[in-house]
């Protein structure tokens, strides 16, 4: 995998983390959650962030 791919996916998880804490609230937002809503597997959202606080900080 290049490193381009790896700064899109990780991108496309920070957007998602936005969108859906701004439609459901911190706790209404899974990891889960926002890997589908990035189109990314829930694993590849752990690879770049270890949890969700880390991507809202």
């Amino acid at each position: 995998m290049s490193p381009s791919t790896k700064v899109d996916r990780a991108a496309l998880v920070r957007r998602a983390v936005v969108e859906l804490v701004a439609e459901n609230g911190f706790r209404g937002a899974s990891m889960a959650a926002i890997a589908a809503h990035a189109g990314v597997a829930t694993g590849t959202a752990y690879v770049h962030y270890s949890s969700k606080d880390e991507l809202v900080v």
